[in-house]
């Protein structure tokens, strides 16, 4: 019945009161099913590729943070990026949007055949040597560019993505920062399986081995 609601995307109160569960047993169950998520996510092949659009942005999120007994709010950023005309997606924190750590993560996430879409931070400048193409879109002077060869260049899809991540943790009252890395993973699974979300929970309980 956990699973079933934790599919659903019940919160941990409202399993506790479907199940009559202790809040720590629930907890712990819910961290395991992100735990799944997080090795599902390490056998996921890059995104993008030829003849692919990639748009890749940075967004930021408060997060719980414990120190000497009292509860401190904490600004996390987040790398993103996310197929065009699909939610094939990768996400992790970053410690900063420096050149040196983002270009790294990007690489390692998107197929070179790719063509990436971005903003004008200073960190993507170099992108243009590792893909096919590098678009930009100012967001000081628009929203979206038409290029001379019709291409329409935006990140409205990543920004799509953004709003289904911080949905749910402005719902929940935000996460700890500890615990952000597998509620990322968990939301990139949902993202990627979409309706076989469920059914690849479930293959994963049934081939683990503790």
């Amino acid at each position: 019945m956990i699973i079933v609601l934790w599919v659903n995307k019940y919160t941990s109160k409202q399993i506790v009161k479907e199940t009559k569960l202790s809040p720590s047993t629930v907890v712990d169950f819910r961290n395991y099913l992100r735990n799944g998520c997080s090795e599902i996510v390490k056998r996921y092949e890059v995104i993008g590729g030829r003849g692919k659009v990639v748009q890749i942005d940075e967004s930021a999120v408060h997060t719980r943070k414990y120190g000497r007994g009292e509860k401190q709010r904490e600004l996390t950023w987040i790398l993103g990026a996310i197929e065009d005309g699909s939610r094939k997606c990768m996400m992790q924190i970053v410690p900063n949007r420096t050149k040196a750590v983002m270009v790294p993560l990007i690489r390692s996430w998107i197929d070179g055949q790719s063509e990436v879409h971005t903003d004008c931070h200073k960190s993507y400048g170099t992108l243009s040597r590792y893909f096919t193409a590098h678009r930009t879109v100012n967001h000081n002077e628009e929203f979206k560019k038409v290029m001379s060869d019709g291409t329409i260049v935006h990140t409205n899809t990543i920004e799509s993505l953004w709003k289904r991540v911080k949905q749910p943790l402005k719902e929940g009252n935000g996460t700890s920062e500890s615990l952000l890395p597998f509620y990322l993973d968990e939301i990139i699974v949902r993202e990627r399986e979409g309706d076989r979300f469920a059914s690849r929970i479930w293959q994963f309980i049934k081939d683990f081995k503790p």
